[in-house]
């Protein structure tokens, strides 16, 4: 199921920007993560290429929470993609709330995509 609002699908915004937007995995510390949408921009492909699992994450990736991930889970995604490049992650609970963080902590909006709602009601 897509989430989507006013704008359109999350999936469409970010891929309709300067850039490509998708799932995809990326080498962690921890072995390979998969975010559930990310964005790179097309320096990050230039310089990564498409093959996966990515070195590096992309500058963004998105996360969206299942009744099956433990708090403990999300919050080391978080800091894994962070750790590997990711300018800024968003998480999206079960009630289609979106919080936004970067490496030096969570912040209120998207400094990457800035007109994205802080509600996503799934449709």
């Amino acid at each position: 199921m897509p989430l989507t609002f006013d704008g359109g699908s999350l999936h469409e915004m970010v891929a309709g920007s300067r850039g490509s937007g998708s799932a995809c995995s990326i080498s962690t510390a921890k072995g390979v993560k998969v975010t559930d949408v990310a964005w790179g921009s097309q320096d990050f492909f230039a310089r990564n290429g498409l093959e996966t699992p990515y070195r590096e994450a992309p500058e963004l990736c998105v996360e969206i929470v299942s009744p099956s991930d433990s708090t403990l889970e999300i919050e080391e995604k978080i800091n894994l993609y962070l750790s590997k490049g990711a300018r800024e992650v968003w998480v999206c609970d079960e009630d289609g709330r979106l919080r936004f963080f970067t490496c030096r902590d969570s912040i209120d909006h998207s400094r990457l995509f800035p007109n994205v709602p802080d509600d996503i009601p799934f449709q």
